[in-house]
């Protein structure tokens, strides 16, 4: 999830943050954790071509609920870090997630509105972004996050949520000059955590890639922007897209099933994706989790993003907050034939 913003983006959001840190007298719960990724790897050429994995970081993840007589009322959360950019030698900030929800309707009716995940296939269920394997999210729909506004709730027989967004994946802070939108729904039933769920995901909109989303033109992938067709900001210009997807897990004992599947349009050019997902939790030994994943993304040929993904994955819990993982992962571009091999290693730590 390599994405380059400028320094003024974070300092831009250092009011939201406050804003939402003056309401802590008011809260009857806080919870802040620690991030901490060492990401490493060996790759067989220059470029990364799934462009996803996350790099060496420390980060934030803030969770605060307002209650009151009734219980819960609000809740607001943060995702940030700052990661290391070995290409370039320099710390980048990134600013995953900043909301402010309202509850409604004892948990049917809630409002959103901020940065926050966008409503689309397994992702925000599964919540890929400090892990080594990820979800179709990125290749997709081309990030993972965007600025808006939504409606969510759980029924009794659905959860739904629908948002509609600023479509805009260049900046951190939310965008006016480049004519960005995007409107994303899921539907699905309640998980459980046996038996089966299923979800029914749309999008529609113009969005505006980041610096390392995806739909890079194949001139020279190399270079941030090199080759796009750019805006007079020098922002690369937005794209119609639309997508409709569905979305299935099933859990089995000790084995997850998952499966997720998209067609549409970028710029009226059919495109398509298919991702499946296979996970192992030994009950004996359930500190081991083992994953195979494979991702086919159909798209134009005048982009980077057709090939055929195929990732194994091996990860030892070493105690509850610290997380090793092993990923040997292949990638072919379709078009032009360019395999890449990749070997990456990470530690990951989530805790108080």
């Amino acid at each position: 999830m390599q994405r380059h913003h400028r320094w003024r983006s974070l300092c831009l959001s250092v009011p939201l943050v406050l804003v939402l840190s003056a309401s802590a007298a008011w809260s009857d719960t806080q919870v802040l954790y620690r991030e901490f990724i060492l990401s490493g790897g060996l790759y067989n050429g220059d470029f990364d071509l799934m462009r996803s994995h996350p790099q060496t970081s420390a980060g934030i993840d803030w969770l605060y609920k307002f209650s009151g007589e009734g219980g819960d009322w609000a809740t607001a959360g943060l995702q940030a870090r700052v990661y290391f950019d070995p290409e370039h030698d320099r710390l980048d900030p990134d600013l995953m997630s900043l909301w402010f929800s309202l509850r409604g309707d004892q948990g049917r009716a809630n409002w959103q509105v901020g940065k926050f995940e966008i409503p689309y296939g397994l992702e925000p269920v599964l919540d890929t972004h400090g892990t080594l394997l990820q979800s179709n999210g990125h290749h997709n729909i081309g990030d993972l996050w965007s600025w808006g506004t939504a409606m969510h709730g759980q029924l009794d027989a659905v959860d739904y949520r629908l948002a509609l967004l600023t479509g805009d994946f260049s900046e951190q802070l939310p965008q006016r000059s480049n004519d960005s939108w995007l409107l994303a729904g899921r539907v699905g039933s309640p998980r459980g955590g046996d038996g089966d769920a299923w979800g029914i995901s749309l999008a529609a909109g113009r969005v505006v890639p980041g610096s390392h989303g995806e739909y890079v033109p194949r001139n020279d992938p190399h270079e941030e922007h090199d080759g796009m067709s750019l805006t007079s900001g020098g922002l690369p210009e937005a794209m119609d897209i639309l997508r409709i997807g569905g979305d299935y897990t099933r859990w089995d004992g000790e084995t997850t099933w998952y499966a997720e599947g998209s067609v549409g349009t970028d710029d009226g050019d059919l495109m398509g994706s298919l991702w499946l997902r296979w996970e192992y939790q030994p009950l004996r030994h359930e500190r081991w989790t083992w994953a195979l994943q494979g991702e086919r993304v159909w798209r134009s040929p005048d982009l980077q993003d057709d090939f055929i993904e195929l990732s194994g994955q091996a990860s030892y819990r070493i105690n509850p907050a610290l997380t090793a993982r092993l990923l040997a992962g292949y990638a072919f571009d379709t078009i032009t034939g360019d395999p890449e091999e990749r070997l990456l290693f990470q530690l990951y730590y989530f805790g108080l």
